[in-house]
């Protein structure tokens, strides 16, 4: 059983790493037309889910299984969570930005074939 649930917590984490920047990358596909805009919305859309996704699944759930064991929470808890969600936001940003750029090269390079 402590297996399922560390599988789980793994599934939580990646998903929450992966999903931001694949509806990044689908966004900017559905947006291909207006392709500023499309990069724009490509780029902000992964540091933004990302922050909302860390702040209710990661946040939420460390906070209520610490309650649940009858232990208080105190603030550093929190902040350095916060501290870590921030981080991640950072990351997902950079990595945002090099999936934005690597998808303008692709569509410069194929409108430059046509």
């Amino acid at each position: 059983m402590d297996s399922l649930h560390t599988l789980w917590n793994l599934f939580q984490f990646f998903s929450v790493l992966l999903v931001p920047q694949l509806l990044g990358v689908l966004t900017y596909f559905r947006l291909k037309r207006f392709h500023l805009l499309a990069h724009l919305v490509g780029f902000l859309v992964p540091p933004l889910l990302f922050l909302y996704l860390a702040g209710v699944i990661v946040l939420s759930s460390a906070t209520r299984e610490a309650q649940s064991r009858g232990e208080e929470v105190c603030g550093t808890f929190a902040g350095m969570m916060m501290l870590a969600i921030l981080f991640g936001t950072g990351l997902q940003a950079a990595f945002s930005l090099g999936t934005q750029i690597t998808l303008h090269s692709r569509h410069r390079a194929a409108r430059a074939s046509k």
